[in-house]
C-alpha cells in the first residue's frame, strides 16, 4: 500500500451525497440504487471470497473492482477504498495481502451496509454523512 496509502479514519463510512451526484435528489432513485446494492453486495463478496480460495487473483482482482465501483457510486467510500487495495495486491499478484484485504473486507461491508439500511429506514432522504462508529 505504501506511502501515498490515505488514512482509512479519514475516508467515511457512507456519504450519502455520492449517491446524490449520480442521480439527484431523486429518492426513490436512490432507495432503489442503496436496496440493490446491499442486497447484491454479499453476493459480490461470496463469488470474491471463493476466487481467493481457488487461487484465481485475476477473479478477485475483477470482483474487487466490480464491488470498489458500486461502492463508491453508492457512497461507501470506505469500502470502496479497501476494495481499491485489495484489486491493486491482486492484479500484483499478491495473494498474502489479498488475504490480509479478505479478512476484514466483510467488516467494512457490514459497516457500510448498515448506514446504508439506517438511512433506508429513515425513509425521509434526510441523510448526513456518518463518522465510522467504533468496533463493535
Amino acid at each position: 500500500m505504501g506511502d501515498t496509502t490515505p488514512d482509512p479514519l479519514a475516508v467515511p463510512t457512507w456519504d450519502p451525497q455520492a449517491i446524490v451526484n449520480v442521480v439527484g435528489q431523486n429518492l426513490p432513485m436512490q432507495r432503489r440504487l442503496l436496496v440493490k446494492f446491499v442486497q447484491l453486495s454479499e453476493k459480490n463478496l461470496a463469488q470474491m471470497q471463493q476466487a481467493l480460495a481457488a487461487g484465481d487473483l485475476a477473479g478477485l482482482c475483477r470482483g474487487a473492482h466490480s464491488l470498489k465501483s458500486s461502492a463508491r457510486t453508492v457512497g461507501a467510500m470506505a469500502l470502496g477504498q479497501h476494495c481499491a487495495w485489495l484489486e491493486a495486491a491482486a492484479r500484483e499478484g499478491d495473494a498474502a495481502v489479498c488475504q490480509a484485504e479478505m479478512d476484514g473486507l466483510p467488516h467494512h461491508l457490514g459497516l457500510a451496509c448498515r448506514h446504508i439500511q439506517a438511512w433506508l429506514d429513515t425513509g425521509n432522504g434526510a441523510a448526513k454523512p456518518l463518522a465510522n462508529p467504533p468496533p463493535n
